[in-house]
């Protein structure tokens, strides 16, 4: 049992380290974060983190360009529908969050935040877009990028701009199998594809073998029956996630990827003695997986 929850005791633990928002430091008088209007104007220069979730909140106000060390602006799971012009002045602005925001004019947020180059990381997670406006391609400077739980099935050129863009999480989307193809990511380090629906994995695979720097790549939970020749194609690969899918068997080029260091092939049809062969090949990978019928 352990082992069939390990994933999601993971991702749970992933989510919490790269959400948190908590204090930095237990000093009362350290004003470094502040979750409300009153604390964080109080000493507007020493703000470095303005965490304003889940408020009764309509607008972000001016006074929001007073936060000159502002680094982390999380929004979400409020009312806001757009950003003032003065977020344009906050150029030490790394982390953005504007998730579940259901009345967000997406189109004007990222006009405003494509004006501040210091954006690193963005998140747009369960915000129920059907697609992504061409304009994400001006926020230049993004290596880090979460689209999780929304609707979308394809992702537009113009995310070919984002030449630092490192890691990209869409999982819980609708992926087609070319909706991968138009955007060219260079640097583009891990792939969270997983819980797209029933992907076919030989076209899905040709979307993504440009990715040539891809390090991580998960496709848990799309009903994938088999894997194809062409993932040996992608050299770099070290983590592999294939868990709950449907494969009965993983091609002969599966043996020649040295590189991986794990997979996990729980939930799947795989017959113990294939995951044997594969872990006498694969020596330094270390391969998760269970008989049919053991928890």
């Amino acid at each position: 049992m352990f082992v069939r929850t390990l994933p999601c005791i993971i991702g749970l633990v992933t989510y919490a380290l790269t959400t948190y928002s908590g204090p930095l430091s237990s000093d009362s008088n350290d004003y470094r974060v502040a979750h409300d209007s009153s604390t964080a104007l109080r000493h507007p220069g020493q703000v470095e983190s303005l965490i304003l979730t889940g408020g009764a909140i309509d607008n972000l106000p001016s006074w929001i360009g007073l936060l000159t060390n502002l680094k982390v602006l999380d929004l979400s799971v409020t009312n806001i529908r757009t950003l003032p012009a003065q977020i344009r002045t906050l150029n030490k602005l790394e982390d953005v969050r504007l998730s579940a925001m259901k009345r967000l004019d997406l189109i004007q947020a990222l006009k405003m935040l494509a004006k501040v180059p210091s954006i690193r990381r963005l998140t747009l997670a369960n915000n129920r877009l059907d697609s992504l406006p061409r304009i994400i391609g001006n926020l230049r400077g993004l290596r880090f990028l979460n689209l999780a739980w929304n609707n979308l099935s394809s992702l537009p050129k113009e995310m070919s701009e984002l030449h630092d863009l490192q890691y990209l999480d869409i999982t819980h989307n609708k992926i087609q199998p070319g909706g991968l193809e138009s955007p060219q990511l260079v640097a583009l380090r891990v792939l969270l594809l997983g819980e797209n629906g029933q992907l076919d994995a030989a076209k899905m695979l040709i979307s993504i073998l440009h990715f040539q720097s891809l390090e991580q790549l998960d496709l848990h939970g799309n009903h994938i029956r088999g894997v194809p020749e062409d993932i040996v194609k992608l050299q770099k690969l070290r983590v592999l996630d294939l868990y709950s899918n449907d494969i009965d068997q993983l091609p002969p080029s599966f043996k020649q990827m040295q590189n991986l260091s794990y997979v996990s092939l729980f939930g799947n049809r795989l017959a113990a003695d294939k995951i044997d062969s594969l872990r006498r090949t694969l020596t330094n990978c270390t391969i998760i997986w269970f008989a049919p019928g053991e928890r």
